[in-house]
């Protein structure tokens, strides 16, 4: 099959007609967007999620990571960092990381529909000698943007990534150039991806308010969500949501602003008849979140974190699950570098379109063996890890009983959260 990038925190989707090598290199000729226009025979699909990419032109095998592997340290032994990167330091993502890792989706992976891609392509700008500029900067993570975690309304490189993606067939309305968000149609009539601005939510944004304020971006952003979920609804169409930053990171701390968090999670828990899936990044981690309903119609969200009590709690045991939340580990080797590939339903008796049945998660084992060629293999498949065919809300429920009860489960679990890395 073709495949297709969904580029989110701000978002793209497009099909191509094979993965592109020159990140900075954009030919929108080769994108040509194709959804399905026709019945699909298929019963399922399959969909790649590519996350935190973090390509930095100016990283140096061999060099020292205090460095952020930009140079050479004074004393020869500390000069370690590694061919494909260097796991546990602040290094960002080496050429021949992210060149190998699309050389194996290319080749590996073709069997997918679609790819979305959760943000944060540019390289972290630490390096006071090496301090970015505007044109290092292709999309919109909270490192994406010129300055740090800081973006408002009406930014220029909303109007940059419009003509960027010019030829791609986006759905860029003036939405997309006021705040960055956009729908966009995977199966027409049936299954729709929002590409929500997390941004506008996060908590370290000094340029955006409260969602509490009338007008403010945020309270904007989840008006227009909003929107777009009440329409679904009533067309009887399925959801994902796609972003950057995740509501939580694995640990359980809040990242969006307090009111920005509650007003979110209550808008996702009154539309989960209709959002199937949630797809974020940022975190680096491999976790799973659910979102929880009381007898009051109150909702919460809880993550699986290696505090069971969590998951034991009165909170968790006494709520009903209403949605799940995805968070996939990155390329850039902060522990190991990962990409995963989704199965999802297109025609169910059982199911909504849309829902997700499974995903294999790849990794590279980087963390002991920095200088040897990089391979990808399976480092684990959900519905085995879990015991579960499907991960809609009630098998999930499942699968949150089983972290708490089962201590196999949950120390593997753990173990595959920092994907199998030495650093945990």
């Amino acid at each position: 099959m073709k495949l297709a990038y969904i580029f989110t925190s701000i978002a793209a989707f497009l099909t191509v007609e094979a993965i592109p090598f020159g990140l900075y290199s954009y030919s929108p000729s080769i994108y040509k967007i194709k959804p399905r226009t026709e019945p699909s025979k298929a019963v399922n699909g399959n969909f790649l999620h590519v996350t935190d990419i973090h390509l930095d032109s100016y990283y140096l095998p061999g060099s020292d990571p205090a460095t952020l592997c930009h140079r050479n340290g004074t004393d020869s032994t500390n000069n370690v960092a590694g061919i494909f990167g260097t796991p546990g330091s602040q290094c960002d993502s080496p050429a021949t990381l992210i060149v190998d890792s699309f050389g194996f989706m290319k080749k590996e992976l073709q069997n997918v529909d679609f790819i979305l891609y959760t943000g944060d392509t540019a390289r972290h700008d630490r390096d006071p000698d090496l301090l970015r500029t505007i044109e290092d900067i292709p999309t919109i993570g909270n490192n994406d943007v010129f300055k740090k975690d800081n973006v408002g309304p009406d930014n220029t490189i909303f109007q940059q990534l419009q003509v960027i993606w010019s030829g791609l067939n986006l759905n860029l309305t003036n939405d997309f150039l006021t705040g960055g968000y956009f729908v966009q149609d995977i199966i027409p009539e049936k299954l729709q991806a929002i590409s929500v601005n997390t941004i506008f939510f996060f908590e370290p944004n000094l340029e955006i308010e409260e969602c509490k304020v009338e007008g403010s971006p945020g309270y904007l952003h989840i008006s227009w969500i909003q929107r777009v979920l009440r329409d679904a609804r009533k067309s009887e169409r399925s959801i994902y949501i796609v972003g950057h930053v995740p509501p939580k990171d694995n640990t359980g701390n809040i990242l969006y602003k307090s009111t920005c968090y509650d007003m979110y999670i209550n808008l996702l828990g009154s539309y989960s008849d209709v959002i199937v899936g949630q797809f974020y990044g940022h975190t680096n981690s491999d976790a799973l979140s659910v979102i929880v309903e009381d007898d009051n119609s109150d909702f919460s969200l809880i993550s699986a974190t290696n505090d069971k009590s969590q998951l034991r709690s009165t909170e968790m045991v006494k709520r009903k699950v209403v949605g799940v939340l995805f968070n996939a580990p990155s390329i850039i080797p902060v522990y190991n570098p990962a990409i995963r590939v989704f199965s999802y339903t297109i025609k169910s008796a059982n199911h909504r379109t849309g829902t997700i049945l499974d995903w294999i998660q790849y990794y590279a084992d980087i963390s002991s063996k920095a200088n040897e060629p990089i391979k990808y293999v399976v480092e684990y498949v959900a519905s085995e890890l879990f015991g579960v065919s499907s991960f809609d809300v009630s098998t999930t429920s499942r699968v949150f009983t089983k972290l708490a009860k089962k201590k196999n489960i949950m120390e593997d679990y753990i173990r595959y959260m920092f994907v199998s890395s030495q650093k945990q």
